[in-house]
């Protein structure tokens, strides 16, 4: 039973998959506003971000929880406020960390957007900096 559940659930996954919109999520540190062609920036070219922008959603109204990276990612990947998880600030070196009474990565049990993708028949990848596990 559980194996035609499993067959039945990957069949329908398959079926809706083609609805499912492609996502690409960029975050950037320091990364302005006009800092893209399509935002009007003067002479700085960004064709294929441009592009994305075009075709897909541009969020115009978008801010984040904090102005440094680690508090703001764990914001965008939890949907909860940094401090909650007790992250005010960038993670550093252990003992830094504990200076200012963080811990040394977000909780592995944290809500994730990655991880309801995933369990909604996403492919997930990351690249770059992401300064919030081990």
């Amino acid at each position: 039973m559980k194996k035609l559940f499993s067959s039945l659930l990957l069949s329908c996954l398959a079926i809706f998959a083609k609805d499912r919109p492609n996502m690409v999520f960029i975050f950037a540190d320091d990364w302005g506003w006009g800092d893209l062609g399509c935002h009007g920036h003067p002479y700085l070219k960004t064709p294929n971000i441009d592009r994305l922008a075009q075709e897909g959603t541009d969020f115009h109204r978008f801010t984040v929880a904090s102005g440094v990276c680690s508090p703001s990612r764990t914001a965008v990947m939890t949907g909860h406020f940094p401090a909650r998880y007790n992250i005010d600030g960038h993670f550093a070196w252990v003992p830094s960390n504990q200076k200012r009474n963080m811990p040394d990565w977000l909780n592995t049990k944290a809500p994730l957007l990655p991880r309801f993708l995933k369990e909604s028949g996403y492919a997930t990848a990351h690249y770059g900096k992401w300064h919030l596990v081990q």
